[in-house]
């Protein structure tokens, strides 16, 4: 399976002078082609005011040379380079086994395309969770694109209700941000920076690997509330996230991402009459789509191939067939998939 294959380590030694009172954390930064992005963030968390601190970076079998690029960063700087792209479930998922295997009390994962903007954030996080040790995953408010303007990184365990009126309040503008000024018991915290207590994951396990992107952060959330854990998202000003805005393909595998995995949550959820109305909705919305691409002749295989992607990939899910090639990444890859349906 990707993501579980041998990998390469590199190691820096640390330069700071640690303190033994503190906890250890430990940064989990996952590459995929992060070009002078991933040199940037690697470098500003370097920077960061908590003396217990280490860098760990997991290149998913990346091209464009990025990982290169950090491997004389400064600060203590683990490398680890994987022979094939497991996805941000299964890359992440190295890094923090990785970590726990050096001791780390808490595991901060991050992406690639952020920036520190408050060298004191990973001190002051530490500080809330020490203090309330209920507190299992905890998420800083985060700026996106630029200073001040605050990312959503509250969010919402998907159900096919919920769903529903969120498509609907969102095709009205209706777009709230609930990272606020005050400290909130989140349903989900966002994982584009997440402080996860090194026990969470002891105990309820890492990402599931299946799931390959999207949606693992609310998998992890359910699973660690169902030990007792919190999540709880604390107005602590972070991190700047870089990620560029790009056109969206109702046809790509982002969208396929989406759909199959809120049908996979609601399974793992032990929830099959969810996930079947879940799997009703997404289909239904997909194929409407599909109906009109044809009235107006614009791409109107392509939709119907999409469909017919989806429908196979959900009918893996329910037959608990994450293996098979009709489930999708991490199975098959995504051009994989979608060529099945030409066969």
């Amino acid at each position: 399976m990707p993501g579980h294959g041998r990998s390469s380590v590199t190691v820096k030694e640390q330069r700071r002078a640690p303190s033994i009172t503190q906890p250890l954390v430990v940064v989990v930064i996952l590459n995929y082609n992060g070009g002078d992005l991933l040199k940037r963030c690697v470098e500003s968390f370097s920077l960061a005011d908590y003396a217990r601190l280490r860098i760990l970076v997991v290149d998913n079998a990346s091209t464009d040379g990025s990982a290169d690029e950090i491997s004389e960063a400064p600060g203590i700087l683990e490398l680890i380079r994987c022979e094939s792209n497991g996805g941000y479930t299964g890359g992440n998922n190295v890094g923090i086994r990785r970590a726990l295997e050096v001791g780390a009390d808490y595991v901060l994962v991050v992406n690639a395309d952020t920036v520190v903007l408050r060298p004191a954030f990973i001190t002051r996080m530490v500080e809330y969770s020490e203090a309330n040790p209920d507190v299992g995953i905890c998420g800083p408010r985060v700026c996106f694109q630029r200073e001040g303007h605050v990312q959503n990184t509250i969010c919402q365990v998907p159900r096919p209700l919920l769903g529903a009126v969120t498509w609907i309040a969102q095709r009205l503008g209706w777009r709230p941000v609930r990272s606020g000024d005050l400290e909130v018991d989140a349903p989900v915290l966002n994982g584009v920076c997440i402080l996860v207590r090194s026990a969470v994951f002891r105990e309820v396990g890492v990402f599931d690997h299946s799931i390959f992107m999207y949606r693992e952060d609310a998998d992890l959330a359910i699973r660690a509330r169902g030990q007792g854990w919190r999540s709880v998202y604390v107005p602590i000003d972070s991190i700047l996230h870089l990620q560029k805005s790009e056109g969206y393909d109702y046809l790509g595998m982002v969208n396929f991402l989406l759909k199959r995995n809120a049908v996979l949550l609601m399974m793992n959820c032990g929830r099959p009459a969810s996930a079947l109305v879940m799997a009703v909705m997404v289909l239904g919305v997909s194929s409407m789509r599909a109906v009109a691409a044809t009235a107006r002749r614009r791409r109107v295989r392509d939709h119907w191939r999409f469909v017919r992607v989806l429908a196979r990939s959900l009918g893996a899910v329910f037959r608990r067939d994450h293996d098979c090639a009709s489930f999708g990444p991490p199975a098959a890859s995504w051009a994989g998939v979608t060529s099945q349906t030409d066969a």
